[in-house]
């Protein structure tokens, strides 16, 4: 980790837009998951991978993609 790589430069980019997002789509995944009646850790586990899935494509759909919304977001 301590070498420049591909992976890390991106993922140095998306850390602050991701962590912006990350907070609403929590919010949105536990109000469809939380009802279900299903295990608790599997809840647990499937609302981390939905927040996970979602603000990276988030991110690398729109926030990447716009440029109007790239500086909301921390990116030049």
């Amino acid at each position: 980790m301590n070498r420049p790589s591909a992976l890390l430069s991106y993922l140095s980019k998306a850390a602050y837009p991701v962590y912006i997002i990350h907070m609403f789509v929590l919010y949105t995944g536990a109000m469809f998951i939380f009802p279900l009646e299903i295990p608790g850790f599997v809840k647990f586990i499937a609302i981390t991978l939905f927040t996970m899935v979602t603000c990276f494509i988030l991110y690398e759909i729109v926030i990447r993609r716009i440029a109007l919304l790239r500086p909301f977001f921390g990116l030049k």
